[in-house]
């Protein structure tokens, strides 16, 4: 029943996901998450201790994975704030055991509270960003990454069920979280999205909208090699650097919009301001001339293999351990990503003792989507809050300074006038640093840590019926990442089969 519903809720996203910058669930209004029981974003369940995440991620990458399971089933099934936060990690844990029908209710559900904009309590979402108020006391929607991650495996699962037309509408969500950024060059460049929007809508008969995938599932390759992050991020850099030069310049414009010409110091401001535009223009097209000619040397065969239906077969293999993020700053208001990427060197494939001579792969890196994808609202509210917590911190000790000295003025003096001074300066600077206490800018660091660091996507030609596989990878060393995997499937006659394994250290 759980999954029924939620797909067919997803079918009905597919619509919103076209036209809007964010899926909000179906367009009659009511609620997309179909889960049992109630949603109580305020519950605190006995007997479940929340603490106890930590040692089932412990159990996860020490390969117990039922006790994993076991730990994180009551917590997903507690359905509060935290819910989509323990269905992502708990859908994790499933995937790694072969469960893929649970992974598939687990990470639906996850999808659709991550999606959903009704399905969060209000009174809580303001109560959050007050502030006395703490960010982990809002409900958990996830990072744009972590969303994109999220609709990549409600995609593939789908697909491998046959439901090509839901995973599509799956891709599309996960496209639009990737484009629900700040930074302008790393939109929509999860390329593994792209080369599954081309299969599906090629399947489902969209020849146009499957070659416009496949454009952009080159470009997303293109942008993403190793070699042009640095000229991404450079150029990434200019264009914000232009857009807040021109909205300075059309600032001052604007002031003075009303009078016939500008006043010498605003006109002096503006050639200045037209100057520096110009420069970062000329910055701007010369790294995007760069980026040009290195595109012009990228082979595409690829990205080009993944589409091709004579591949029966996406072999999807997880590697490593994903991003984590911790608290920085005086109060820990910003949260940043540590951890790296495997590099990943060659990828060895046999299937039923016959070794493939030409491998085609996909990389998916969310390292570098993590650390792309920055500068969330909610950044902006911790830094003010930082900033107010400091400012009445300092406030209080100056006051309780000032007090001190002037009664010891007193003191001396016997006057009765500075000691009542020295009280109010005393009474003032406890309230600036009481002010201070209650102040919490700490930002919220619960992240899907059961995600892999690497999704490596192979396309395979395969003969219907039972087929043995074994897989090694290794790194740029050539020494052997992890355990080689060895297992076997059953590969479909009609339709294509999407097989997902996760490489344990």
């Amino acid at each position: 029943m759980i999954k029924e519903s939620c797909i067919a809720m997803l079918f009905l996203c597919t619509v919103s996901c076209c036209c809007a910058e964010t899926v909000i669930g179906p367009s009659d209004g009511s609620t997309a998450i179909q889960i049992k029981g109630k949603y109580d974003p305020l519950a605190i369940p006995k007997k479940i201790k929340y603490k106890d995440g930590a040692l089932a991620e412990k159990c996860f990458y020490v390969q117990e994975y039922d006790k994993a399971a076991q730990i994180f089933e009551p917590m997903a099934a507690a359905k509060d704030r935290h819910y989509a936060f323990f269905a992502n990690q708990l859908g994790s844990v499933y995937l790694t055991q072969g469960k893929t029908d649970q992974a598939l209710d687990t990470f639906l559900n996850a999808y659709y509270f991550m999606n959903d904009i009704q399905a969060t309590d209000a009174k809580m979402e303001k109560r959050a960003i007050s502030l006395s108020g703490k960010e982990s006391d809002k409900a958990y929607k996830g990072d744009p990454y972590e969303r994109v991650m999220n609709a990549l495996y409600v995609a593939l699962l789908l697909y491998g069920q046959g439901d090509t037309e839901n995973a599509l509408a799956a891709v599309r969500t996960g496209i639009l979280a990737d484009s629900d950024v700040n930074a302008q060059m790393y939109k929509s460049d999860v390329t593994l999205l792209y080369v599954l929007g081309s299969r599906l809508a090629r399947i489902n008969g969209d020849a146009d909208l499957a070659k416009q995938y496949q454009e952009l599932a080159g470009n997303a390759y293109c942008d993403t090699r190793l070699f042009m992050r640095p000229v991404i991020s450079d150029l990434n850099v200019v264009v914000m650097q232009i857009e807040a030069l021109q909205a300075e310049k059309a600032e001052i414009e604007k002031k003075y919009e009303k009078r016939k010409s500008l006043p010498r110091k605003a006109k002096k401001q503006v050639e200045e301001l037209s100057s520096r535009i110009t420069a970062k223009m000329a910055e701007q097209k010369s790294l995007e001339f760069k980026r040009k000619n290195l595109i012009r040397d990228i082979d595409l065969d690829d990205v080009e293999a993944m589409s091709d239906p004579n591949y029966n077969v996406l072999l999807c293999i997880e590697l490593g351990r994903g991003p984590v993020k911790y608290n920085t700053g005086e109060f820990g208001e910003m949260a940043k990503f540590t951890g790296s990427p495997p590099m990943i060197g060659e990828v060895n494939l046999r299937v039923s003792g016959s070794t493939s001579e030409e491998i085609f792969r996909l990389d998916c890196d969310p390292h570098y989507q993590a650390s792309t994808r920055g500068g969330r609202m909610m950044d902006g509210i911790l830094r003010g809050q930082a900033l107010y917590k400091a400012t009445m911190r300092d406030q209080g000790e100056e006051l309780s300074d000032s007090s001190q000295q002037i009664m010891q003025q007193a003191n001396a003096t016997g006057s009765t006038e500075m000691m009542a001074v020295a009280s109010i300066f005393a009474l003032a600077g406890a309230m600036s640093q009481a002010a201070s206490a209650k102040a919490n800018p700490t930002a919220d660091i619960r992240h899907w840590s059961l995600m892999p660091a690497e999704v490596v996507m192979i396309p395979c030609r395969i003969p219907a019926g039972d087929t043995e596989f074994y897989v090694d990878v290794k790194d740029q060393n050539g020494r052997i990442m992890g355990q080689a995997l060895e297992f076997s499937t059953t590969v479909k006659a009609n339709g294509d089969t999407i097989i997902l394994k996760r490489l344990m250290p």
